[in-house]
């Protein structure tokens, strides 16, 4: 961005940021500027998404923060063409230029983005352990492709085995299609035993690994993988792309069927008649605790306090005979509590 049209763009938000009421005639006259020179400095916040048209504000224009203008040229980014990681790579040296120039105006921090291509399986893979023996939190991973060899889902199994066994939550997608296949049914029940949560759907979108909330793998888009297939990802650091990605596998997860594990011993307790007392509050958490969903986020959904979820889901975890939010959920649909 040239000097000279960096100096107005400054000084324009620097004047019109934190003030609903600016009128552009107004503005151009405190600032003595010309047609020209307004013009500019608007032409250059609209381009990095600084100022949108709006039909209701008096001015006609609404300012956004930097972040706002962030998770915007992302979000935009994410959608376009095969050629995403030029897109992002020019993306990202916008949103640097941006971060210099306009943070000391609006006082607030932006996560960097962090992009980086692995090539070859042993390199994916060396990056996937690694990443999976830090992780603390939760790893999500969505699998569109064809199904992986028994020995690969063995390799895999062991790794999700010592996840679990940390405390850490794990919640995959598959394809039913794949599934379906007898050596990838057993990993996933398997997984579904030791405690992980298992969904399957007809269609996913992208090969995706999420860990904790600052740390994505991608598929690499096919229009840049090498001719011969050699296996690529792009390993990518920061809050706010990993968090669009993650907002990208709940919708998935939202939408898929549970995987019902195998169980050891008799099963849940029939109850003496159809789901006797359950309210419909109590439908709509366990609705919601299904799908993964924490007793923060239920409540958020449900307007009520995170105190009220839990003794929510406290009781039902008692009346359907569980041990765990997991089983709860497994119990509940084999009992038919969750159909519509």
């Amino acid at each position: 961005m040239p000097d000279v049209r960096r100096s107005v763009a400054e000084e324009l938000y620097a004047r019109i940021a934190g003030d609903p009421h600016w009128l552009p005639e107004q503005v151009r006259r405190e600032l003595d500027w010309s047609d020209e020179q307004f013009d500019t400095a608007v032409k250059e916040l609209t381009g990095l998404n600084l100022l949108v048209e709006s039909r209701t504000a008096p001015s006609g224009w609404t300012v956004l923060t930097p972040e706002s203008a962030v998770h915007t040229l992302v979000g935009q980014a994410m959608h376009t063409s095969l050629s995403v990681l030029d897109q992002v790579a020019g993306m990202r040296r916008s949103v640097e230029s941006l971060v210099t120039t306009f943070q000391p105006i609006h006082r607030r921090s932006v996560t960097e983005a962090q992009l980086e291509v692995l090539l070859g399986e042993a390199e994916v893979t060396a990056a996937l352990e690694d990443a999976t023996h830090h992780a603390r939190y939760r790893v999500l991973s969505m699998h569109p492709g064809r199904p992986l060899p028994a020995p690969a889902l063995s390799s895999a199994l062991e790794r999700d085995e010592a996840v679990l066994e940390r405390g850490t939550e794990i919640r995959t997608l598959h394809l039913a299609s794949a599934a379906a296949v007898p050596h990838v049914m057993d990993y996933l029940r398997r997984v579904g035993e030791l405690g992980g949560q298992v969904r399957t759907a007809h269609l996913l979108p992208m090969w995706l690994i999420v860990i904790d909330h600052t740390l994505a793998f991608v598929a690499l888009p096919e229009s840049l993988r090498a001719p011969d297939g050699t296996v690529s990802a792009v390993r990518v650091r920061g809050e706010v792309l990993v968090g669009i990605f993650e907002d990208v596998f709940d919708h998935c997860w939202g939408s898929a069927t549970p995987l019902v594990p195998r169980t050891a011993g008799p099963g849940p307790r029939e109850p003496e008649s159809d789901e006797p007392g359950l309210t419909e509050r109590h439908r709509q958490v366990l609705q919601l605790l299904s799908g993964g969903l924490t007793d923060e986020a239920i409540s958020r959904k449900l307007g009520v306090s995170e105190r009220t979820v839990g003794r929510q889901v406290a009781e039902l975890i008692s009346r359907l005979d569980a041990e765990s939010r997991f089983q709860a959920g497994v119990n509940a649909a084999r009992l038919g509590w969750l159909e519509p």
